[in-house]
């Protein structure tokens, strides 16, 4: 999966109006890291981190749960290809 489609699968969760706010700052934070021109493992590795911080809240709602955890998935899909 390329960088492009991860971001486009970001900003579909923060296109949401069910994403709470604090969730909004972790993917734009994300977002921002992945597109800079840094060392892609160091990266990938604490985006996924970040990501599985967000989506062990008990109270977000499931569909946005599940929208993270397919982030979380390319992400680790990128990473298994370098």
């Amino acid at each position: 999966m390329k960088t492009d489609d991860i971001i486009s699968r970001i900003d579909l969760v923060l296109e949401n109006c069910s994403t709470p706010r604090s969730v909004r700052g972790v993917l734009e934070k994300v977002k921002r890291d992945i597109q800079k021109d840094n060392d892609p493992d160091i990266t990938i590795t604490s985006a996924i981190y970040e990501l599985e911080t967000v989506a062990n809240n008990v109270n977000l709602q499931m569909h946005v749960k599940t929208m993270i955890w397919d982030i979380i998935s390319a992400l680790e899909a990128q990473k298994a290809r370098k």
